[in-house]
């Protein structure tokens, strides 16, 4: 027990300054390590509100992306349906031309028939009505099948003079006959082809 007594003895108390110091120190680390954290929040904070912006921008850029796709959509509509109008304008001109070239081929046919009508009139005279009124109504029902100026029904040359002296000699079977061979028409066509070559000649 006296030894016991002896060795507390030796330990020494610490002064209440030394402990005041010793509170302060360590309230300066805590301080010190407080600030290292707030600074720490406060980078976590800043970078928090970064994200919340990028996330605000990448959402602005995604709806701006969806209304360009819209768009896009909505003008790849309209190319096809002024496309579509397109086509259908090039049908109708392509209509309208082919209607115009009939127009022109009724036009000359008509003239042509016109011209035909007039020389034969000039023809035969004004005595022979009916034989007028025949050339007429043949003139307004076929005017496409009545030959032009240097049109002597499809037969030329020889051929033709052929069919012309059989006329001259009243030898229309044979005329007919002729003009089927050179021609390869029906029986039909070749008669009134004759007439025709009758008509314009005057024979």
């Amino acid at each position: 027990m006296p030894v016991i007594l002896r060795v507390s003895n030796m330990v020494r108390k610490p002064k209440k300054s030394e402990l005041i110091e010793r509170n302060k120190n360590l309230k300066e680390q805590l301080d010190k390590v407080l600030g290292e954290l707030e600074a720490k929040k406060s980078a976590l904070d800043a970078a928090h509100e970064g994200l919340k912006l990028m996330s605000d921008l990448l959402e602005q850029q995604t709806n701006l992306t969806q209304h360009h796709r819209a768009n896009l959509d909505l003008c790849d509509d309209q190319i096809s349906s002024l496309h579509y109008r397109v086509d259908n304008l090039e049908a109708k001109i392509q209509m309208s031309e082919s209607n115009l070239t009939s127009v022109r081929k009724s036009r000359n046919s008509l003239q042509n028939a016109i011209d035909f009508l007039g020389k034969t009139l000039r023809l035969i005279g004004p005595q022979n009505s009916a034989y007028t009124l025949q050339v007429a109504h043949m003139v307004v029902n076929n005017p496409a099948g009545i030959p032009g100026d240097g049109d002597d029904a499809g037969v030329t040359g020889a051929d033709m003079e052929r069919i012309l002296d059989f006329l001259r000699n009243g030898q229309k079977i044979m005329a007919i006959k002729t003009y089927r061979e050179v021609t390869r028409v029906g029986l039909k066509e070749a008669k009134e082809a004759v007439e025709s070559i009758q008509l314009k000649r005057g024979l």
